[in-house]
């Protein structure tokens, strides 16, 4: 089931958001792919995938974990012309306890205004801890990729996982010109430069310990089914995660990841509303 109106769009099958395009924009600034799987069993290619209870591959059991491809429960949404909030959630069953044993109920919490704000929510619901690594693993669509650069990490150590995850520091803002996979030891703000559309795209995190920054370039883009093989150019992924250390959460206690998305046109030096 997918809810919302003309600026947002959210599937029910992995709480994922799938477009956001504040009122006055003249662009999405979410990237979906029009090969997403959007109702079917696969992970949807595009908007903010959740990747939860683990980020990245865990041998015979699926990549980000499984969340993703769940069908989740509307708790709560309302929709009006300039006002979107709706809560989701998903609970542990038989299913899930035979892959990753846990008593939990995870919640999402979506908000836009002029802002979009995306609010997970681990609740662990038994007395022994969970530990977890998450991320909320957004695309943004971009004019093209030679015309953006990532700021705010100038001078930040990160993992590049394109060459053998060896240690490096960034020197300057971040310009895409090949494959690109790094996790950024970095909890704070990013800025995307899309000088294509004119504007720049201010993401804020609270609860987050990395920046994960990934475009596949031309080879991979074309390996990978569910994008065109010119999809690499329209967009970068700019994720806020918590991956470097796992999150324990104790019993009976509860953890919070949130990203909030932001967009400020060149012509006005002010946000969209």
């Amino acid at each position: 089931m997918i809810i919302g109106n003309s600026q947002i769009k959210v599937c029910t099958k992995g709480a994922q958001v799938v477009h956001w395009q504040p009122k006055h924009a003249t662009q999405p600034v979410l990237f979906c792919s029009d090969k997403a799987d959007l109702d079917g069993p696969l992970a949807i290619r595009g908007g903010i995938p959740i990747c939860w209870p683990w980020f990245g591959p865990n041998e015979g059991l699926p990549q980000h974990g499984f969340v993703r491809t769940r069908e989740w429960h509307l708790v709560e949404h309302r929709v009006t012309e300039g006002d979107f909030y709706a809560l989701l959630e998903t609970t542990s069953d038989d299913n899930t306890e035979s892959i990753w044993p846990g008593h939990w109920k995870l919640t999402c919490e979506i908000e836009a205004k002029a802002e979009l704000t995306v609010r997970l929510t681990t609740h662990n619901l038994g007395v022994e801890p969970l530990y977890i690594t998450q991320a909320l693993h957004t695309y943004f669509q971009i004019a093209d990729i030679p015309q953006v650069e990532i700021e705010g990490l100038d001078q930040v150590s990160y993992i590049d996982k394109v060459n053998g995850g060896v240690i490096s520091s960034q020197n300057g803002p971040i310009i895409i010109n090949e494959e690109t996979d790094r996790i950024y030891y970095h909890p704070g703000n990013v800025v995307i430069d899309d000088q294509g559309n004119q504007r720049k795209i201010q993401i804020t995190n609270t609860g987050a310990d990395a920046v994960v920054v990934w475009n596949p370039w031309l080879e991979k883009c074309n390996a990978i089914k569910d994008l065109n093989p010119a999809d690499y150019k329209k967009f970068v992924c700019v994720e806020s995660a918590k991956v470097v250390e796992a999150v324990k959460v104790n019993g009976q206690t509860h953890n919070t990841l949130q990203t909030i998305i932001s967009i400020e046109n060149y012509q006005t030096n002010s946000k969209l509303l």
